[in-house]
């Protein structure tokens, strides 16, 4: 028993006591028998594979306390950096904000500038357009009166005859005959440039049925149609009912329609397509005629005041540019000209209302050509 204690057995309580002394954070202690060295048998054996082991352990114990460390010193890297990147992100949030501000500023002050300009530029052409008529008026007034003087000077001497005297008649019904064509033109101004500021006191939200507003519009142009041969195909279910303002949505079709006749048509034979329908909460309108059509260049300036392709032929060209106020400042919508060289082409959004939404604007009875 001595030996087998001598030779294996305090061996292995040592074994024993150095495996329970084993800290986990430090394997710096080596297994050491107290025996010769030149002993080479199973407990060197076992001696041997445990330090191995031991010394394997030991170096993944100290690189992942490397490991542990580098990733420590990264995270805080990284946490620094998220740091910093969100506080640059949110000085760049702030910067953006302040921008949009300035922008929203700088358009509300743009949109101002350009309802001046718009409005002075409107005064202007009314100014001019009225300043035609208004001046051949006064010079006729002058005419007429030169005129009667010159027969009272003839009367007064006894020289006038019955020639002069039917001269003079002939001059002077030329005369009111030319005032009263300006006079009823600047009247005319006048009226086209009050429809443009649309009445806004005098109509209410109603339960519109589109399809009925599509034939008043055609019946009102009745005479119109009636002296070329017009072709009007509408596309609209008879029971499409919105709720907006139905005057106003009778006097868009009918401007359109009038434009067409005046313009699209020279040898008075045509088509006009008028297709309605409901998508969403707005009402689509799609006009189109099978006329000359509209360039680029005139699509861009169609809804100018006073911007006409017929000048020549009187007109003022506030009728489209009353149009478009009627259906973005009334009807709550927008309209668009598409440029086509196979006819007139536009598509117009009018809001549906709700029943309960009462706006009380509406556009003047009537409308002047463009």
């Amino acid at each position: 028993l001595f030996l087998v204690y001598q030779m294996i057995t305090r061996h292995l309580n040592r074994m024993s006591d150095w495996a329970k002394s084993l800290n986990i954070e430090s394997f710096d202690n080596i297994l050491l028998l107290d025996r010769s060295p030149l002993n080479y048998d199973e407990i060197s054996i076992v001696t041997n594979a445990i330090n191995q082991l031991r010394n394997r352990v030991h170096q993944y114990h100290t690189e992942m306390n490397s490991s542990k460390e580098a990733l420590e010193v990264l995270n805080e890297e990284l946490e620094s950096r998220v740091h910093d990147r969100t506080q640059d992100l949110n000085n760049m949030i702030t910067r953006l904000n302040d921008t949009i501000d300035e922008l929203k500023t700088t358009q509300d002050k743009l949109i101002d500038a350009e309802k001046h300009a718009a409005l002075g530029q409107l005064v202007a052409g009314v100014a001019h357009e009225i300043n035609t008529p208004l001046g051949l008026c006064v010079t006729t007034q002058s005419y007429i009166q030169d005129n009667i003087s010159s027969m009272q000077n003839k009367m007064i001497e006894g020289d006038l005859n019955k020639a002069d005297f039917v001269e003079c008649y002939d001059t002077l019904n030329e005369g009111l005959s030319l005032l009263k064509d300006n006079l009823s033109k600047a009247s005319h101004l006048v009226n086209s440039f009050k429809q443009v500021a649309v009445d806004t006191n005098a109509e209410a939200v109603e339960l519109v049925n589109i399809y009925a507003q599509i034939e008043i519009a055609q019946a009102q142009l009745h005479t119109e149609l009636s002296t070329g041969s017009y072709k009007i195909e509408i596309t609209c279910e008879p029971s499409l009912e919105i709720y907006s303002y139905p005057n106003a949505i009778c006097s868009i079709i009918q401007t359109l329609m009038q434009n067409s006749l005046e313009h699209a048509f020279n040898e008075k034979i045509g088509r006009i397509y008028i297709e309605a329908n409901y998508s969403g909460e707005s009402l689509e309108l799609y006009y189109k005629d099978n006329g000359h059509g509209i360039s680029k260049e005139v699509c861009d300036k169609i809804f100018n005041p006073f911007y006409t392709t017929s000048r020549n032929t009187g007109h003022s060209g506030l009728g489209m540019h009353t149009l478009h106020n009627i259906i973005t400042q009334i009807l709550g919508g927008s309209i668009t000209c598409i440029p086509s060289t196979e006819g007139a082409f536009f598509q117009i959004v009018i809001k549906n209302f709700k029943p309960n939404e009462i706006n009380k604007e509406r556009p003047r009875e009537g409308h002047d050509e463009a």
